[in-house]
């Protein structure tokens, strides 16, 4: 991208140039900003990788909590996905806190709602019903639906779950994997490239997804929106619920705050009621930004206007 001369505030935009190297190797990313070729990398860092950078790049390494939703999404057009037991089932067997402090490490929290913390005017109070209950009896309760709906030891669960072939979600996914195993369920891993991955849920061509959301803006209803029969092909799993629609329409047409938040929770807890999506974890930004970029102010949507920043390329990097 080029500085436009025409911008009304050109004299004060300080950058004339910026390139953008889109990459899935994270890994490799971080060897190219470690050689001086990056001034910053974006929501893109090996997670195995953060506790090295805390310690030798802790100037670089910006954390922070961001308003995104990673989750695992189901696909009610196929069998059993449609079964609620089933879906319920394999959200309980997650274990959301050893994903985000063994696999993630970067200081994400545990998800047990969909809308993540941090939106004005939104207490956020709809949860998971089994949010307090401990790993142990989530799992027993999960070999409990599983058999319940025609599933077990003789004959397990077993499905295909389609991943992003980023260095992250290959971790998250394997993770994922042996989470499910103990419950008896037998997953194959399906990676492809973003673009590939996001084709294949906007056509509802898979069994079990990762997939998230980081909102354009912060409200709740830039998240429930994705599961309305009017998204369409966004709604990915082709969830459907007359009540959650009437809710979400209504809080649309709401002019207090208040209410409308009240409208909003009670949408969002009938998609959790009705496991949706399987919550995982709430997001932290993984930004690794050069001391020669000033300006730069963290914040929970993760964006830094250009105009904005500046470059002082006298500063030292090591």
């Amino acid at each position: 991208m080029v500085k436009n001369p025409r911008f009304w505030d050109a004299q004060n935009v300080a950058i004339e140039t910026v390139n953008f190297y889109p990459t899935q190797d994270s890994e490799a990313a971080l060897k190219r900003m470690r050689g001086g070729e990056f001034d910053l990398i974006t929501d893109s860092l090996p997670p195995q990788k953060i506790d090295w950078l805390r310690e030798n790049m802790a100037k670089e390494l910006r954390l922070w909590p961001f308003i995104m939703s990673q989750y695992v999404q189901f696909n009610f057009k196929r069998k059993p996905f449609d079964d609620i037991r089933v879906r319920q089932a394999l959200s309980l067997a997650i274990n959301r806190e050893v994903m985000c402090s063994k696999v993630e490490r970067a200081g994400e929290q545990p998800a047990y709602a969909l809308v993540p913390p941090g939106l004005p005017d939104y207490p956020g109070r709809a949860r998971l019903k089994f949010h307090a209950m401990p790993m142990a009896e989530r799992l027993a309760k999960a070999r409990s639906l599983l058999a319940e709906a025609g599933y077990g030891p003789h004959r397990p669960l077993s499905f295909d779950f389609a991943m992003i072939m980023t260095t992250e979600t290959k971790l998250i996914s394997v993770a994922l994997q042996e989470m499910w195993r103990q419950a008896g369920v037998a997953v194959r891993l399906v990676p492809s490239e973003t673009q590939v991955h996001y084709a294949i849920l906007r056509r509802h061509d898979f069994d079990v997804a990762w997939a998230g959301w980081a909102a354009d803006y912060r409200d709740p209803k830039n998240y429930l929106f994705l599961f309305e029969r009017t998204t369409e092909d966004m709604n990915y799993g082709a969830y459907s619920n007359p009540q959650f629609e009437a809710l979400v329409d209504a809080s649309d047409n709401s002019r207090d705050v208040h209410a409308r938040a009240q409208l909003l929770e009670q949408a969002e807890q009938i998609l959790l009621d009705d496991a949706a999506v399987a919550p995982v974890y709430f997001g932290v930004t993984r930004d690794l930004v050069s001391p020669q970029v000033k300006g730069w102010i963290g914040n929970n949507i993760n964006v830094n206007r250009t105009r904005w920043l500046s470059l002082d390329r006298t500063v030292a990097t090591v």
